[in-house]
């Protein structure tokens, strides 16, 4: 919607793992550096963990692009699953047959697979994203895995990758033995205020093809948007995403703080990423208790029920902040419904305007169509005109010919080769002068009628 706007080439804050938009700070170098050195050196078992959202896939994802072609990947993305499913899914990740076979079977598979990898001097990575997500059970399971070794190198490298709760499960007790084979273990922190502002316009300049030309946010809307999203980088996406609509929306070619401020009470009113709100309430309650506990005057020496009465707020005072909270809320509430308004009336402008011009096309269409018809009629009408003028009763030149009636042709002696015989009496030839009458020659009349 708004890339050619922004003079972008793609949408910059996409929530997708993709390596190309990875920013290398500080923390994302370290666990890189760590990930590098497990996969180089192979190490038995490597866990990096990250907040929500703190770019923990994405970072595999860019080393993943860096591997050899010698070491065979194994991805698990479905990490609610029994032992017997993980084995199943690790071994259709190495194209292995998985079909009727049973536990041990599959752990023998796997087995012979991976000798065979080490015979031929090739290596197995299995790597298992959202790792908290694993029951206790199949996590005993993968550190049965990790015991397919040889003399001096391990068959299967092991990777975990998941949020700060693995850490918790992995210190359970009862699951001791894994965590003392974890050789490698690297923790992804989030982006400080100063990383927020070169992770924005990392983004950007990927987005843009590799240059851009002027900063699209203000530095006060990058600090108001690292304070409310605490350097999580999804959180920073979504912010930054529907700040450009915004932005589109408001024809600003420049992201300010108001626009963000804006933004944000969208966010607070519908109650999406509330992060800030939620750990405000967790603070003050925590402030509220500590000095409810240091200045309550029953533990003080000398304190009464009475004086314990006076401390209590009045009525008004207490439905006071409800009312001021609500009238907050609604404000926040009418800013972004006056957003989303001015976002829809730029959507309806452009596909108003889509539809007139698709209208036009079809009017200019239709009157070329016209034009074409009305020439074809013209040219039939010309050509029956001419057909209905030439005279009915006319006959044509060769059907005047045929017509003609045909006269025998005049028979020479010269022709038959004998003296031609002299007419009879009374009969007549075309080629003859008629006989004159005795009157008009002067003789009498010499022949008369014959009565009967």
């Amino acid at each position: 919607m708004y890339k050619s706007y922004y003079g972008l080439q793609e949408k910059p804050f996409n929530l997708l793992p993709d390596p190309d938009y990875l920013y290398m700070s500080t923390g994302h170098e370290n666990a890189a550096s760590h990930l590098e050195y497990a996969i180089a050196e192979n190490k038995g078992f490597v866990v990096i963990t990250g907040e929500v959202g703190a770019g923990k896939t994405t970072l595999v994802n860019h080393l993943l692009r860096t591997v050899p072609d010698t070491l065979h990947v194994a991805i698990i993305n479905q990490t609610d699953i029994d032992p017997a499913q993980l084995l199943h899914l690790a071994a259709e990740e190495f194209e292995l047959p998985t079909a009727a076979l049973d536990k041990s079977e599959l752990l023998s598979a796997l087995h012979t697979y991976l000798i065979g990898t080490y015979a031929r001097r090739e290596r197995a990575l299995l790597l298992i994203d959202e790792a908290q997500n694993l029951p206790d059970n199949t996590l005993e399971t993968l550190r049965m895995l990790s015991n397919l070794e040889a003399e001096k190198q391990h068959l299967l490298q092991i990777v975990l990758v998941g949020q700060p709760e693995l850490r918790d499960k992995l210190r359970q007790p009862h699951l001791r033995q894994l965590a003392q084979r974890i050789s490698v273990h690297c923790h992804l922190d989030r982006l400080s205020p100063e990383d927020v502002q070169h992770y924005i316009d990392h983004r950007l300049t990927v987005a843009a093809g590799g240059k851009l030309e002027n900063r699209l946010f203000t530095p006060e809307a990058v600090e108001l948007v690292a304070r409310y999203a605490h350097g999580i980088p999804r959180l920073i996406n979504n912010l930054c995403d529907t700040a450009l609509v915004y932005g589109f929306a408001d024809e600003k070619k420049v992201i300010d703080a108001a626009l963000v401020e804006s933004v944000i009470a969208a966010r607070r009113a519908d109650g999406l990423l509330d992060v800030i709100d939620r750990e405000e309430e967790e603070e003050k309650k925590k402030k509220a208790a500590s000095e409810g506990d240091a200045t309550s005057p029953g533990d003080e020496p000398g304190g009464s029920p009475a004086a314990r009465t006076t401390t209590r707020p009045t009525p008004t005072t207490a439905s006071a902040a409800p009312d001021n909270s609500r009238i907050i809320a609604l404000e926040q509430r009418l800013a972004s419904l006056e957003s989303l308004v001015r976002h829809l009336d730029v959507q309806i402008t452009g596909i108003d305007q889509q539809r007139r011009e698709r209208d036009q096309l079809l009017v200019e269409m239709l009157q070329v169509v016209k034009h074409n018809i009305e020439r074809r009629l013209n040219l039939a009408a010309i050509v029956l005109r001419q057909h209905t003028d030439q005279p009915r009763n006319q006959p044509a030149p060769n059907q005047a010919a045929h017509n003609k009636p045909h006269r025998p042709e005049k028979v020479t002696a010269a022709a038959t080769g004998s003296a031609a015989a002299p007419p009879a009496a009374g009969d007549q030839s075309d080629n003859t002068t008629p006989p004159r009458s005795d009157a008009a020659a002067g003789k009498p009349r010499s022949w008369f009628r014959r009565r009967t």
